[in-house]
C-alpha cells in the first residue's frame, strides 16, 4: 500500500453548496476492503473573484521598460560626479542611483538596518522600473541554490533545527538562519514540529508550520539525525564573520543580518538576501491562499483603492520593554504616520491588525479614509504575559 502511487482526480461537483467541506478518500481492495483513508478539507466561495496565474516569486535580472523611471537628481546630465551623489552611498548608472548594500531610496540616504522609519519624499510607484529590476538581480539564483540543498535527490546529510518558542517574527528569522547554515553547509534543513505549537488549525489536526507553509524539504526526519539550537546556530554566525556578541548586540535583534558575502550578489546585502529567502520560505498552501483571498473579499480589502497595512501591538507590547522589544507607542502616533503616508502616497482604504479591539476604534474616529480590519476574536490576544510564555 505503501508503495502505490497511481494518481487519481477526483472532480467535485459544480452545484457543491459554499463553505467548508470533508472529503473522505477510502482505498479498497478487489473484495471491496477498506486498506487506507484519507481526509481532505476544501472550501467552496464563489464571492471572490478567481486569482490570476500567480507571477513567479523570484526573477531574473532584466532591464526596465522604456520610459517608466525618472532620473535621480543627482545624477541629472551636468551634475557634477562627487562623493555627493547619490547621498555618497552609492553611484549614478544610466541616470538612476544604483545603492550600496543595504541602503535604500531615490537618492541612496537610508540605510535600513539602522532606521526603522522610511517615508520617501516622492511616491516610489512613480519610479519603480528600474529599482525593482535591480533589487530582483540574482534572486533566481539564491532560489535554486535552496532548493538543491532543501530537494536534494537523495536525502543523506540534514540536521533538525530547535528553535525557542518566541513570537513569529523572531521564529522566522531564526528559520532565515537556519537556510543560511544549510547552504553554508550544504546539509538540508528540517524542523522539528513541536517547535511550531501556534501554528494550529483545525484542517491539520496539530499544530505545524507545514499546516500554513508549504514543505521545506522532501526529506523526513529519521531517527540519529543532529539537533542544532537556533540561538547557538547565530552565535556560530557572528563568529564566522570575526566579531563578538558587543559588536553586534543582542542576539534576537540581529538574527540574520551577518550573511557570508559567498552568498550576496554585488550590490546587495542582508536586507536583500532575508526578503527573498522569506519569500521562499513563507509560500502558502493553495487553501490557505484561498481563505485569505476570500476573507480579503469580505472585508473589502483593496475594493476602493490603494491600501495601507498598519500593526499596532498591545497586550505584552505595553509591558516594560526588554532589550529587543520595542516600546508601545500610543495610538495618536499611528494616526500621524498613517495621515502623513495618505498625503504623500495617497491612500482609501486602512487595514489596521491590532490585538487592541479598542486600538482599531481610536483609528476609526480619527481618519477620514475607510478603516477596515479582519473578523478574528482578538479578545484571545489580550494578555500581558508575552506569547511564549502564555
Amino acid at each position: 500500500v505503501g508503495e502505490y502511487r497511481r494518481a487519481k482526480k477526483i472532480a467535485i461537483p459544480s452545484d457543491v453548496a459554499e463553505g467548508k467541506h470533508s472529503l473522505q478518500i477510502s482505498l479498497k481492495d478487489v473484495q471491496g476492503n477498506v486498506l487506507q483513508t484519507a481526509d481532505q478539507i476544501f472550501f467552496v466561495n464563489r464571492s471572490f473573484v478567481p486569482a490570476r496565474a500567480p507571477a513567479p516569486i523570484f526573477r531574473s535580472e532584466s532591464p526596465a521598460p522604456v520610459g517608466c523611471r525618472q532620473p535621480s537628481p543627482s545624477c541629472l546630465p551636468g551634475v557634477d560626479a562627487s562623493d555627493a551623489s547619490c547621498s555618497g552611498h552609492g553611484r549614478c548608472l544610466d541616470g538612476f542611483c544604483e545603492c550600496e548594500r543595504d541602503w535604500f531610496g531615490e537618492e541612496c540616504y537610508h540605510n535600513v538596518l539602522q532606521e526603522t522609519r522610511f517615508l520617501p519624499a516622492r511616491d516610489p510607484s512613480s519610479y519603480p522600473c528600474q529599482a525593482s529590476a535591480f533589487f530582483s538581480i540574482g534572486a533566481s539564483e539564491l532560489s535554486q541554490k535552496i532548493k538543491q540543498v532543501q530537494f536534494p535527490s537523495e536525502c543523506r546529510d540534514a540536521f533538525v533545527l530547535r528553535i525557542p518558542l518566541q513570537g513569529i517574527g523572531i521564529m522566522i528569522q531564526f528559520l532565515v538562519s537556519g537556510i543560511t547554515e544549510a547552504l553554508l553547509s550544504g546539509r538540508t534543513l528540517l524542523l522539528h514540529e513541536q517547535d511550531w505549537p501556534w501554528m494550529a488549525h483545525p484542517d491539520c489536526g496539530r499544530a505545524s508550520f507545514h499546516c500554513y507553509f508549504l514543505p521545506l524539504s522532501n526529506c523526513s526526519s529519521f531517527k540519529g539525525i543532529e539537533e542544532v539550537q537556533a540561538k547557538h546556530l547565530t552565535r556560530g554566525h557572528i563568529k564566522r564573520a570575526g566579531l563578538s556578541m558587543e559588536e553586534t548586540g543582542n542576539v534576537n535583534t540581529n538574527i540574520g543580518i551577518l550573511v557570508p558575502s559567498n552568498l550576496l550578489p554585488p550590490h546587495h546585502g542582508s536586507f536583500w538576501y532575508r526578503s527573498h529567502v522569506l519569500l521562499y520560505l513563507l509560500q502558502l498552501w493553495p487553501n490557505r491562499e484561498a481563505q485569505l483571498r476570500a476573507l480579503k473579499n469580505r472585508i473589502g480589502f483593496g475594493s476602493k483603492g490603494r491600501v495601507i497595512g498598519v500593526h499596532i501591538r498591545r497586550g505584552d507590547s505595553c509591558e516594560a520593554s526588554v532589550g529587543y522589544r520595542t516600546p508601545c507607542q500610543p495610538v495618536s502616533s499611528f494616526v500621524e504616520s498613517i495621515k502623513e503616508m495618505i498625503d504623500r502616497f495617497g491612500a482609501a482604504q486602512v487595514l489596521v491588525a491590532s490585538d487592541d479591539e479598542e486600538a482599531v476604534r481610536n483609528v476609526s474616529s480619527q481618519l477620514q479614509v475607510e478603516v477596515i480590519h479582519s473578523e478574528m476574536d482578538v479578545s484571545m490576544l489580550s494578555s500581558n504575559w508575552y506569547v511564549e510564555d502564555r
